[in-house]
């Protein structure tokens, strides 16, 4: 994956966003819309996202349950291109891969069904930062049980990982 150059300007408009967003979806006046299931122990790394819901200018599709050691979030953006974010353990190694976001316990990966040759697209990655946005006002209070590194996840379940996103419909 190709570096992802983000802009002082762009950056301070999506964290502005996202913290735009943690009010403004939790006395959102728009009809509720059943959350995608997510597992116990880490419930609440997300809320108050749910399928629908906006995140600045990005769409939550969906969010999967802890599947093969990552929460993955189904996205799309203003031209309806969908993409994914998997929500992983923070991985400390010195030698471990930089994802495009990260809070102090969770690295935040883009997968868009790309090989590493082709660049990300700038405002995935600025959906991913404005996500770990979230992931960080809640990471501290909730359990980060069956979570793994990125390559950890790669390492013990690789036939799941490279299936992708099948389970999010």
């Amino acid at each position: 994956m190709s570096s992802l150059r983000v802009s002082r300007r762009q950056m301070v408009g999506v964290v502005g966003a996202a913290a735009v967003a943690v009010p403004a979806l939790s006395t959102s006046s728009t009809p509720a819309i059943a959350a995608t299931p997510v597992a116990p122990s880490t419930g609440g790394l997300l809320a108050p996202l749910r399928a629908g819901s906006r995140l600045g200018e990005w769409i939550v599709v969906a969010i999967g349950p802890v599947r093969a050691g990552a929460i993955s979030v189904a996205m799309k953006d203003a031209t309806g291109a969908r993409f994914h974010v998997d929500v992983c353990r923070r991985d400390t190694d010195r030698a471990a891969p930089s994802p495009p976001a990260r809070s102090e316990r969770c690295d935040l990966f883009l997968s868009n069904d790309g090989d590493g040759a082709s660049p990300t697209r700038e405002g995935h990655g600025l959906a991913a930062i404005a996500l770990a946005e979230i992931v960080r006002s809640n990471e501290h209070a909730v359990s980060l049980d069956g979570m793994l590194t990125r390559r950890e996840r790669l390492e013990r379940y690789p036939r799941q990982v490279a299936e992708g996103y099948r389970h999010l419909g």
